[in-house]
């Protein structure tokens, strides 16, 4: 069984050297050790030492789990300690082994970008699913089954952002303080998001996914910058155990070894999981593989370019299993923007998905005949004497039947099954010719120079902001600003309050920015508190911004007292910019009915969604108001980088709303009590998508 206690403390995690890593500290050197805290992993021998430091830390535990696993009790706990502290820990004989920890990063580089100008829909041309063989294999895999058993695929990485283009069977958030994260938003940077469409895409978007048939676990653990302690990575692993799973994929990595998760590695492999995970990208420096991946039990993957050589970024090794294409990869992004990226995340989350095609075939097969599997069916022709051969789902499918007959369960030379079969190979120019003539070109060449990466990352933490951070001055608590009340007033006050703090400064936007309407008797029942002014609600957030010093987290950076007036303004700009296309978004997840019931869209109703609970139709209808909101945030964005006419017609989306879709909560009122003039233009849009129905209760799971 194994325990977990988070202890309060410096919950950020530090970067050590990769020669220490487990800690065994000299009594003789108390004297001089400094009181700074770092966070460390404990291994605990037994329940009995387990509770000791439970008792010893009892006023800072924020946070418990027990989970059993086969084999004998595993005892783990995560606790903030001085250097004193830690010395005094490392001494206990009921303590294993003490180590940092480390954080791990998502192994993307050219990283997607949310603010891209919107894609078509057409074809996409992906030449990394034809180098490796994967365009029509998933339907060759299960031509001849009636209902093939669905591959349980857990996707630990930065989330899944809601889409009509990827179903995610269940969502899973292990980040602190944000469980209430609302799913449009549930990934920001959207690395998880690009895996997700690599492994399970449906193609209406244009891209496709290699195994569409998966049912797919996101399981949250890296933040909105792609990062996360190996403790919480040790925790989503115990999770997969849990739910069960049947592969994980981990496109991340770190170079420093870690015993605690070499456990958990250890675990999941018993509990007969088959992991993934990117060999890393230092090509640039020492090249190394990267752990996990440099675990045995894991498989490593490679990256190649569109020429079928090792690609320059990719980490290559003795531990590297296969390769795969990890340049110039098509993938979805938040906002259902369609981006190109690199880097050996992308690699693993194409063999993951291989790997599904073949186990769907028969899930009697164990973890390690889908691996062997996947390595002898390697294609050799890679033009390079590096370890390991290009991943091939056509060649492992036609001999699957003869592998099986002869595997033994440790085939693992080329032999019989040796693939020398010619890779198809493309230029630079080729590949990105042809991304031109099916995509238009602002996905790859974005127009989004007018945001900084800083401004992004500023922008991103307003859309995280109200689901993570709110409060209510009545009852002393943080609050969601989730498109209650009127939404669209609260939108319009956000983005011209976020357009004056730009250009002015705070003070003087809170001052001269007006809130677009009042309260009304038709909206009473949905303010919080009726009566009370809106606008000095929504101010409050600052305040509480300033009193609980959260600046800082807030603009991406150390001191925000210490920018220049211009810069500060322009962050808090940015990131009220963010809060309000947080709102516009919420309004659809939270507002919106289909056939009389009313979805929120937490992560509790998720499952609902994909359930039997719901007609087809139903199911469609609600995943239709993300593309919805999306396109009114693009709206948003566009305006905010043109003209700055903010309005209620950017709820006006009627080219993508169609008859007897989802409709929208005082989509009316809203709209007549913020903006008259602009309500009575579009007024027969906005009665028609009007919902004066009260919504039925939920099914039941």
């Amino acid at each position: 069984m194994l325990k977990r206690i988070i202890i309060k403390g410096l919950m950020l995690a530090t970067a050590i050297s990769a020669n220490i890593n487990i800690y065994s500290v000299s009594a003789a050197t108390k004297d001089n050790l400094s009181e700074k805290e770092s966070v460390y992993i404990v291994d605990v021998k037994n329940k009995a030492g387990l509770n000791k430091i439970i008792n010893n830390y009892s006023d800072d535990i924020v946070k418990t789990y027990s989970e059993e696993s086969d084999g004998e009790d595993e005892n783990i706990v995560t606790v903030s300690l001085t250097d004193l502290e830690l010395n005094e820990l490392s001494e206990k004989t009921y303590v294993n082994n003490i180590e940092n920890d480390y954080m791990v990063d998502g192994l993307s580089e050219n990283e997607s970008n949310i603010f891209a100008d919107s894609s078509s829909e057409s074809e996409s041309n992906q030449w990394n699913l034809e180098a490796i063989n994967a365009t029509n294999a998933n339907a060759a895999a299960i031509e001849n089954t009636e209902k093939p058993e669905k591959v349980k695929v857990a996707l630990m990485d930065s989330g899944v952002s809601a889409t009509e283009y990827i179903d995610v069977y269940k969502r899973i958030n292990l980040i602190p303080e944000q469980e209430n994260v609302e799913a449009l938003f549930d990934d920001v940077s959207g690395h998880g998001t690009g895996m997700a469409s690599i492994i399970a895409g449906n193609d209406i978007k244009g891209i496709k996914g290699i195994a569409p048939n998966v049912e797919l676990y996101s399981i949250k653990v890296l933040d909105e910058n792609n990062e996360a302690p190996v403790s919480r990575i040790i925790q989503g692993i115990y999770k997969c155990i849990e739910e069960k799973v049947d592969i994980i994929n981990m496109s991340f990595g770190t170079v420093n070894k870690s015993e605690a998760l070499e456990k958990a590695i250890k675990a999941a492999k018993d509990a007969g999981i088959l992991m993934i995970a990117s060999a890393g990208n230092r090509g640039d420096s020492d090249r190394a593989i990267e752990y996990p991946a440099a675990y045995d039990d894991v498989l490593a993957v490679g990256a190649t370019n569109s020429s079928a050589i090792v690609s320059s970024i990719s980490s290559v090794g003795d531990e590297l299993d296969v390769y795969a294409p990890g340049e110039d990869i098509a993938v979805l992004d938040f906002l259902d923007k369609v981006q190109m990226i690199d880097g050996t995340s992308a690699s693993a989350a194409e063999v993951t998905a291989v790997a599904s095609v073949l186990w769907e075939k028969d899930k009697t097969k164990s973890a390690d005949f889908i691996k062997d599997i996947i390595i002898e069916s390697s294609n050799n022709n890679l033009g390079t004497l590096e370890n390991g051969g290009l991943v091939d789902l056509e060649y492992a499918l036609k001999i699957y039947d003869s592998f099986s007959e002869n595997y033994n369960g440790f085939i693992r030379d080329k032999g019989e099954y040796s693939n020398n079969s010619p890779i198809v190979t493309y230029t630079d120019e080729q590949v990105k010719a042809r991304w031109a003539k099916n995509i238009h070109t602002g996905v790859i060449d974005s127009s989004s120079a007018d945001f900084s990466d800083t401004a992004k990352n500023v922008i991103k933490q307003g859309l995280l902001f109200p689901d993570t951070r709110r409060f209510d001055k009545v009852n002393g608590h943080w609050r969601n600003l989730n498109g209650n009340d009127n939404y669209m007033a609260d939108y319009l006050y956000l983005i011209r309050l976020a357009r004056e703090t730009y250009l002015n400064g705070m003070s003087s936007a809170k001052k001269y920015t007006k809130y677009p309407a009042k309260n009304i008797s038709a909206l009473s029942k949905m303010e919080y508190n009726e009566g009370y002014d809106r606008k000095s609600r929504i101010d409050e957030y600052f305040y509480f911004i300033t009193k609980k010093d959260k600046w800082n987290e807030a603009l991406c950076c150390k001191d925000y007292k210490s920018l220049s007036v211009t810069d500060r303004n322009h962050r808090q700009g940015q990131f009220i910019f963010g809060m309000a296309i947080h709102t516009a978004m919420d309004a659809f997840a939270h507002r919106s009915k289909v056939d009389g019931y009313e979805y929120d869209g937490k992560t509790t109703d998720q499952k609902t969604l994909t359930g039997n609970n719901y007609s087809n139709k139903t199911k469609s209808d609600f995943a239709l108001r993300y593309k919805v909101a999306k396109a009114v945030a693009d709206g948003a964005i566009k305006q905010w980088k043109t003209d700055h006419n903010f309005g209620i017609q950017q709820f006006h989306k009627s080219n993508i709303y169609t008859d007897g879709t989802f409709r929208m909560a005082k989509f009316a009122d809203c709209a007549k009590a913020t903006e008259i003039e602009k309500y009575n233009q579009y007024k027969s849009y906005f009665v028609n998508r009007n919902s004066s129905i009260e919504p039925k209760q939920k099914p039941k799971n």
